[in-house]
């Protein structure tokens, strides 16, 4: 500070640096005076050079999209799920999917066959042998999308060999008793419309129409031979081999004797010890409540037994037979009989010793295991050759039960028979029916319907309705409870 005059700053003085120095260099616009009387002298700083100026043209052209306008899109084409080939003639027809791939609701897929109509797609095409299929999607909105380019597929088929048919008998042998008549069916294995069978007996060949039948008398020496084959209808396919099937001649040239025949000694038709299938047997008893007539009846001719033949009926234990029994034959028994006016042509008798050996049937292996049958669902109902085990079997009233062949069942419960049951050929022989368990039997009223059968249920009781029975019972005991007429088939098999 200066000591004279007014107070002012003298001068300024560093002291020495706390730290490091650092000098920037750099130009400046401002500068103290030199020039004037100011503080600082003031130069404006040079320009910055930019070089020449740079020329943009604002010439305007053509919008290439005019305002307003929608540009389209291309669609995809369908998919084919099945693509185009050679295929086995088995194959055919092919059941053809075909998909859209493009967002939903924005297209429908068209398409033809062969150069047919164009057909709006709604499911799975068939597509029969050779043809070809020509698809494309269809735009919804035009404005928006426009139809695919269109797909096609080939579908060839190359010549297959038919499958042979399959040639099945009622039975694998002739006899003169139960198989005197043997049902042939030959089966298409092939699909619809892809050939024709045809088949021989010994002769030319002729168009299969349907199941036929081979009688024992024109092969009694040599079995009847059945050739068939399957012809084609097609350029795709070619002919099956031919197969065969025979049925072995009886072994016996004539049938045998007649029962009760006058001029031979056959005995008179009963239940052997042995067992059977040909009689009116109820082991336990014979309770008849209601008229009865008891006959014999030769199925081989459909009429009551000719000649001498007679019916036997058979019982171990008491009999109580009102006035309206008629027995033309015998009555075997070893127990008490009431008759109380019953008629029996030929008396009462003594049965054959060891009378009553009927061991309980055994289902056997391979039987067609049907649970509990009620009847059908519907009003008729068929049941094929075969062997059935039912856990109970009824047929109600006003349905109906068809066997088409011949046919073993074997039921562990209950069997109750009031509706109609038609039996092949009106042969008892084709109608086995065997209780395994000693469950009830009803064979119930239906005078409009005659059964056809050969029943063995050692252990079950019998309640028989006003019905035509024709075949053979054989029962654990009979109770009779309105008319019923039975027939003994004097040629009924016995009992496996």
């Amino acid at each position: 500070m200066t000591s004279q005059g007014y107070p002012a700053v003298k001068g300024f003085s560093l002291g020495e640096p706390e730290g490091n120095e650092e000098t920037e260099q750099r130009e400046q616009v401002f500068s103290y005076a030199k020039q004037g009387q100011w503080i600082w002298d003031y130069q404006d700083r040079a320009p910055l050079d930019h070089g020449a100026p740079t020329e943009i043209p604002l010439s305007s052209g053509e919008d290439p999209i005019p305002v307003g306008e929608v540009v389209t899109r291309l669609l995809y084409p369908p998919a084919f799920a099945t693509p185009g080939g050679k295929f086995s003639a088995s194959d055919f027809p092919v059941s053809l999917v075909l998909t859209e791939g493009n967002p939903p609701g924005t297209a429908g897929i068209i398409y033809r066959i062969d150069g047919g109509p164009w057909t709006d797609y709604t499911g799975p095409i068939t597509v029969p042998p050779g043809a070809s299929v020509r698809a494309y999607s269809s735009a919804n909105d035009p404005s928006v999308w426009r139809d695919s380019s269109q797909l096609v597929q080939v579908y060839e088929a190359t010549p297959t060999v038919l499958i042979r048919p399959l040639i099945s008998t009622s039975a694998p042998k002739f006899d003169w008793d139960g198989n005197a008549i043997v049902k042939v069916t030959v089966t298409d294995q092939n699909p619809a419309g892809s050939g024709l069978l045809f088949y021989s007996v010994g002769g030319s060949f002729v168009p299969y129409t349907g199941s036929f039948t081979l009688s024992v008398k024109e092969h009694t020496t040599s079995p009847a031979m059945v050739l068939a084959y399957v012809e084609p209808t097609g350029d795709f396919y070619l002919r099956s081999p031919q197969v065969t099937d025979q049925v072995d001649p009886p072994d016996t040239l004539s049938p045998p004797v007649a029962v009760g025949d006058p001029s031979k000694t056959a005995p008179p038709v009963e239940i052997t010890p042995s067992g059977a299938m040909s009689g009116f047997v109820g082991l336990g008893w014979m309770n008849i409540n209601g008229p009865l007539t008891v006959q014999a009846w030769d199925s081989a001719t459909g009429l009551a037994a000719s000649g001498s033949a007679w019916a036997v009926a058979q019982t171990k234990g008491p009999s109580n037979l009102n006035s309206g029994v008629s027995i033309e034959g015998e009555l075997q028994t070893s127990g008490g009989v009431s008759m109380n006016g019953a008629t029996v042509s030929k008396g009462l008798n003594a049965l054959p010793a060891g009378f009553g050996n009927f061991p309980m049937p055994v289902t056997p292996p391979g039987a067609k295991a049907m649970g509990n049958y009620n009847g059908p669902a519907g009003g008729t109902e068929t049941f094929p050759a075969g062997i059935y085990y039912f856990d109970s079997f009824t047929v109600p009233m006003g349905k109906t039960v068809i066997f088409s062949g011949p046919v073993e069942i074997y039921v562990n419960g209950s069997i109750n028979l009031s509706g109609t049951v038609v039996t092949q050929g009106n042969l008892p022989s084709n109608l086995k029916i065997y209780n395994v368990s000693g469950g009830g039997v009803d064979i119930g009223s239906n005078p409009s319907s005659s059964l056809y059968a050969s029943i063995y249920a050692p252990s079950s009781p019998f309640n028989l309705g006003g019905r035509s029975f024709y075949g053979s019972l054989i029962t654990g005991g009979i109770n009779v409870n309105s008319a019923f007429d039975m027939h003994i088939d004097v040629r009924s098999q016995p009992i496996p």
